[in-house]
């Protein structure tokens, strides 16, 4: 009899087993409690990840930032159908090069075809996506198997009644704003236990960081004095 090795499935994500850790590519998240909560230490770097909240305007965007500001590389990042209007300014004070964040906006019933199309591609390292009130499970098994083979990142945002229906998507969490900044609850991933609900704090760093317009006035003043 042929022996098939069903290695290439469990680095995948696709297959696990019981009390084994998981070999798979993990980006961090940029908060170190919630890396020690997430199975490998940070992120997978190529799959379907679904984050769940009521707060979709403001929570997503605080939460994923920080791990997009240390996974720079050449490829692009995209943000699909945000609330609002990114503001390049802010972006650049979080430490992101804006001219490798593309923004689309997608018509709801293309978005579901239009993310495969982009998650999909090699060109792509993550992205960021909102509007899709309703998807079926096919078109989400579709979108994990596109994250697989072109090695690519999906936060796909869901309101939180998606939570009582089943998903493929390998890992799954939940969003709550609080006073002090938000929680978040990782509720299922790859050959992980559940772990108990993270608080974040808001991070208040920038506030005290001059805005990149500010700091090129305050170096053009500094050079001028020096002469």
């Amino acid at each position: 009899m042929k022996a098939i090795s069903l290695q290439s499935l469990i680095d995948d994500g696709r297959l696990w087993k019981g009390g084994s850790s998981p070999e798979i590519a993990i980006k961090s998240s940029g908060f170190q409690a919630l890396d020690q909560s997430l199975a490998g230490g940070g992120w997978p770097a190529h799959m379907l990840i679904e984050i769940l909240t009521s707060s979709p305007e403001e929570l997503p965007m605080q939460c994923i930032l920080k791990t997009w500001q240390l996974q720079q590389d050449e490829r692009w990042y995209v943000l699909v159908n945000p609330p609002y209007q990114p503001c390049a300014e802010g972006l650049i004070q979080a430490n992101l090069k804006p001219e490798q964040i593309d923004l689309i906006r997608a018509n709801p019933k293309d978005t579901s075809w239009c993310l495969e199309q982009m998650a999909g591609s090699p060109a792509i390292a993550s992205i960021l996506a909102w509007g899709i009130e309703k998807i079926r499970t096919p078109q989400l098994r579709r979108l994990q198997l596109a994250c697989q083979q072109a090695r690519t990142q999906l936060f796909l945002i869901r309101p939180l009644n998606a939570r009582a229906n089943a998903s493929p998507a390998p890992l799954r969490a939940q969003l709550h704003k609080i006073d002090s900044g938000f929680t978040i609850e990782i509720f299922k991933q790859p050959a992980a236990n559940a772990h108990p609900i993270i608080e974040i704090k808001n991070d208040l760093e920038w506030l005290l960081k001059p805005a990149p317009a500010m700091r090129k006035i305050v170096t053009q003043s500094i050079h001028k004095r020096l002469q």
